[in-house]
């Protein structure tokens, strides 16, 4: 269910951590951070793509084998991007906010397309900074992500953004 009747595209990468057979995208990605991100996809019913460092962007019910391949340099971000950005001109028009929840190599394939559309997560922390932000965003009542999505100005969400509307902030107003 989308929220506000808004359609949400939640845009990830893929984890180093795999299952050791072939499965769908949703599927086989091990990692921590997919696994919190997928939660709060299933959560909210948002529509879901994945930046696979090997096959470009995935659907998740894209039938892949495991593999074993990293983003490592500049020319690896322009390959992908030649790979995905064709792709995603196709579908995000069909959405009202793209939230973009991964590293910062796997960021700069995406970023020649953003548009006032997209949002970016952001924390400087790493990963575990990433799975925290994942954990409030979780938590969050869906009347305070609708805020956070849909009437506050910032293009980069950050731990902090989120806290002041989460359910501790009930007195939150919009301005």
């Amino acid at each position: 269910m989308p929220i506000n009747n808004k359609k949400v595209l939640v845009i990830t990468s893929c984890s180093a951590k795999k299952k050791k057979e072939s499965m769908k995208a949703i599927d086989l990605y091990e990692g921590d951070f997919f696994k919190k991100v997928k939660k709060f996809v299933k959560l909210h019913n948002f529509d879901f793509r994945i930046i696979s460092a090997k096959y470009g962007l995935l659907s998740p019910d894209d039938e892949i084998p495991p593999y074993n391949e990293k983003i490592k340099n500049s020319d690896d971000i322009v390959i992908l991007q030649k790979k995905i950005i064709p792709k995603l001109y196709n579908i995000i028009n069909k959405y009202d906010k793209i939230l973009i929840l991964m590293g910062e190599d796997y960021k700069n394939i995406i970023k020649p397309i953003s548009n006032e559309n997209f949002i970016y997560f952001f924390d400087n922390r790493g990963l575990g900074g990433y799975k925290s932000l994942l954990t409030h965003l979780i938590k969050m009542e869906r009347k305070n992500l609708s805020k956070l999505l849909f009437y506050q100005k910032e293009k980069i969400i950050t731990v902090d953004l989120i806290k002041k509307y989460n359910n501790n902030y009930k007195t939150f107003k919009i301005q």
